[in-house]
C-alpha cells in the first residue's frame, strides 16, 4: 500500500482514505471524499446501515460505523506478530501517515 500510494499521490485522479479517519471523522471524511470525486454530499452517506453490507453478522445490523473495529485487530494478532509487523514496516508506515503510536 505505501508503495502504491508513493507511486500515486501526486496524480489528482488519487486520493488516500485511512479507515481510522472514516471511523473517527465520518462526516468531514466523506465530504472530502465526495468534494475529491465531485458529487453531491447526502446525509444518508453517514449511515450505511441503512443501505445493508455483504460483511456484517446479525449484531452489527443497525450499528452503523463502529468505532470498536479501530481496535478489534488487536485482539485477532498475537502480540509477536505486531511486534514484527512494527518492526519490519516502519517506512511504510510513516508514508501512510502513520506516527509512531
Amino acid at each position: 500500500t505505501a508503495h502504491i500510494h508513493r507511486k500515486f499521490s501526486r496524480l489528482p485522479n488519487y486520493r488516500l482514505v485511512q479507515y481510522e479517519n472514516l471511523v473517527m471523522q465520518p462526516e468531514r471524511e466523506i465530504r472530502q471524499i465526495c468534494e475529491f470525486l465531485e458529487v453531491e454530499f447526502t446525509e444518508e452517506m453517514l449511515q450505511p446501515q441503512r443501505f445493508g453490507s455483504s460483511y456484517k453478522s446479525a449484531d452489527q445490523i443497525n450499528q452503523g460505523i463502529d468505532k470498536s473495529s479501530l481496535e478489534r485487530w488487536r485482539s485477532s494478532i498475537s502480540g509477536f506478530t505486531a511486534g514484527v509487523i512494527d518492526l519490519i514496516h516502519p517506512r511504510a508506515f510513516r508514508i501512510l501517515g502513520y506516527g509512531d503510536d
